[in-house]
């Protein structure tokens, strides 16, 4: 046999490999999206049954209290999402970042 036959056989051996594996991942992929697909639906179950009730039972609290306590004396009724001005700090600058100081006073820095 030459090296082309030599050759041959390998390509159909290396086919056959790269079939096996390739069939190998459809299938890990295939059962993986399965249960994630079902995952995903127990998931969506919780949150329909246990979440969002939760969730709208603690808004109207929520409300509840935000009407209480906009009916007290000296406090403004603000929307929901709405924030008062909060004031500000006497001394304190209002950038962010401060001056950078020199280590060296003849160097410019």
């Amino acid at each position: 046999m030459d090296l082309a036959g030599w050759r041959d056989i390998a390509l159909m051996v290396i086919a056959l490999l790269y079939a096996i594996v390739t069939l190998v991942v459809g299938a890990v992929a295939f059962v993986v999206w399965m249960y994630g697909r079902r995952g995903l639906g127990w998931v969506d179950t919780f949150l329909n049954e246990k979440v969002r009730p939760a969730l709208d039972a603690a808004e109207q609290q929520l409300v509840l209290i935000r009407d209480r306590t906009a009916a007290l004396p000296g406090n403004l009724s603000l929307g929901a999402g709405e924030a008062g001005a909060t004031p500000k700090r006497a001394g304190l600058p209002s950038l962010p970042f401060r001056k950078k100081k020199r280590r060296f006073p003849l160097l410019p820095s």
